[in-house]
């Protein structure tokens, strides 16, 4: 959010819309802007990607190498 009095506007509105029904920690520490700024949406989807893939790599592995038990013979 690049237009700081935004941030000021959501604090003031948070506030009224709560009407000191529970008890919040500081708003100014409480509802901040994204720490990424305008890459916050990037790096999410970089993030689910990841995790599809790791998803997807354990699902296949799981149907290459069922996880059956079984016992060693040894052979000699």
């Amino acid at each position: 959010m690049k237009q700081k009095h935004m941030v000021q506007k959501v604090h003031q509105t948070f506030n009224q819309l709560l009407n000191n029904y529970v008890q919040t920690p500081e708003l100014e520490n409480y509802i901040v802007t994204p720490y990424l700024e305008d890459d916050a949406g990037i790096f999410g989807c970089l993030a689910l990607a990841r995790q599809t893939k790791l998803d997807k790599n354990k699902k296949d592995e799981e149907l290459i190498v069922p996880r059956l038990p079984y016992r060693f013979v040894h052979v000699p």
